[in-house]
Formats: C-alpha cells, structure tokens, sequence
C-alpha cells in the first residue's frame, strides 16, 4: 500500500515498520515489472512523446505570462518547477488553486526549498486540460 504524510517522524516510523514487516516487493509487482521491462522501448517512447508535447504548451503558456511566474527549462524527464512571481505567496497560490478549480499543485517547500515555486507534473495525457484549468484560474 501507499501512505503520505508531512510529518518526517511519522514517515521515519512507517518506514522502519516496513522494514520488519516487509522484506521483499509483492510477486504480482515483481511481474508487472518484469512486463514493463520486456517493453520498456515502447513504453518509454510513448512516454517520451507526451512529455514533448506537454513541455511545448507548457513553455508557451509561462512564456506568455511571463509578468506572473519565471520559466525554468525541465533539463529532463516530466516535472516543471517555474516560480511565481509577485507577492502572493506560492503557498496560498497553490491552495487557492486546489480550493477553486480542484486543481494539484504542489509548493516547493514541500521539496524542502523555499523560493517561491511549484511543482507541475506533465507526463500524463490529459495535461493540457490541467493547464487550461489553470489558465481559466488564473484569470479569475
């Protein structure tokens, strides 16, 4: 199973449960990864395009509201981190954001850093009705 948590003790306990309970990956999770692997060209072609095509609109759509958040270049793999600019907080950006669109985003100080910036994932194939989501939301 999964389990989150902000709180670091708490996830130092699980784990060190997880430890004594659990030594090995589940056998149906050891096949599905032995699959995956067998088409992992595949796979990560067809991943590899959809990045593509994300980090395109994605480019554009910071690039035109460059007076709001600083673009910063993925140098690889499916995560952005641009940086709000201004002086709402990132932290309310982003719970405004959950609140009035349904929208996850997630702060960077959820990655121990503290600059303003969040995090968007642009792997998935439906991203850009998220980034219109949030187009619509930033306009108000």
């Amino acid at each position: 199973g999964w389990i989150t948590s902000r709180d670091p003790w708490f996830i130092d306990r699980v784990a060190s449960l997880k430890d004594y309970t659990t030594i090995c990956s589940s056998a149906p999770s050891e096949i599905l990864a032995i699959a995956a692997l067998r088409k992992g060209d595949e796979l990560a072609g067809r991943c590899r395009s959809i990045v593509v095509q994300n980090l395109d609109s994605t480019r554009k759509f910071f690039l035109d509201r460059a007076d709001r958040f600083e673009w910063f270049e993925p140098q690889g793999g499916s995560t952005a981190f641009p940086r709000l600019l201004g002086t709402q907080t990132v932290k309310d950006f982003c719970e405004n954001a959950v609140t009035e669109r349904s929208l996850m985003i997630l702060p960077d100080f959820v990655f121990d850093v503290d600059w303003n910036h969040f995090r968007l994932g642009m792997g998935r194939k439906n991203f850009p009705e998220a980034l219109a989501v949030l187009g619509n939301f930033l306009e108000g």
